[in-house]
């Protein structure tokens, strides 16, 4: 589908090496003065995307994507059909953790389904988002701003809309997502 990439890099000693492109830009954080002091601005590097995309952009839909997922072809379609049959009253939609090799993984292993809602289609109800690999409605949006929460945005982010009305956080196991073990906390690797 038409899609406009945008790379938010928070303070990697390196950029990635990313070609720029007509639909690609990078944003980098460059604030930290000592390495071994970082620490995570995930707000702040959301918001400054969808700050850039709002400014620069005429765009329809947000699909967030965290650095060590990899969705598989069609994945961005495949969460705007799913999202259709949910009602207005959905904030996220979460494609579905696994590992190389297929295997259900972090955050789904830690982070349990409410209740599901659609099980032929794999359809569930979260308590909260995942923020790994999801479609964004853009009424949440309107709503708060990435950077009102300085850590554990996914939780407070997901009960600040709660609280805010009867938002609904949905995860679907028909669209599976590899997590890479680079942050993944179950798949690290015991010293």
């Amino acid at each position: 589908m038409p899609f406009f990439h945008i790379l938010v890099d928070d303070n990697s000693p390196e950029l990635p090496p990313i070609q720029i492109k007509e639909n690609r830009i990078i944003l980098a954080i460059r604030n930290d003065v000592d390495q071994n002091m970082h620490q995570s601005q995930m707000g702040k590097a959301i918001q400054m995307g969808l700050d850039y995309a709002n400014a620069n952009l005429v765009w329809d839909e947000l699909i967030y994507i965290e650095s060590d997922v990899m969705p598989p072809a069609n994945y961005d379609k495949d969460l705007l059909e799913t999202s259709k049959k949910l009602g207005d009253d959905w904030a996220t939609l979460d494609a579905h953790p696994v590992d190389i090799n297929g295997n259900t993984t972090y955050p789904a292993i830690v982070h349990h389904r409410i209740r599901a809602i659609d099980e032929e289609a794999g359809l569930d109800i979260l308590p909260h988002a995942d923020f790994q690999c999801m479609l964004v409605n853009k009424e949440i949006l309107k709503l708060f701003k990435f950077t009102d929460f300085v850590s554990h945005w996914d939780i407070l982010i997901s009960e600040h809309l709660q609280r805010l009305g009867d938002w609904k956080f949905y995860r679907t196991r028909a669209i599976k997502t590899v997590h890479y073990a680079g942050s993944s906390r179950e798949e690290l690797p015991k010293v």
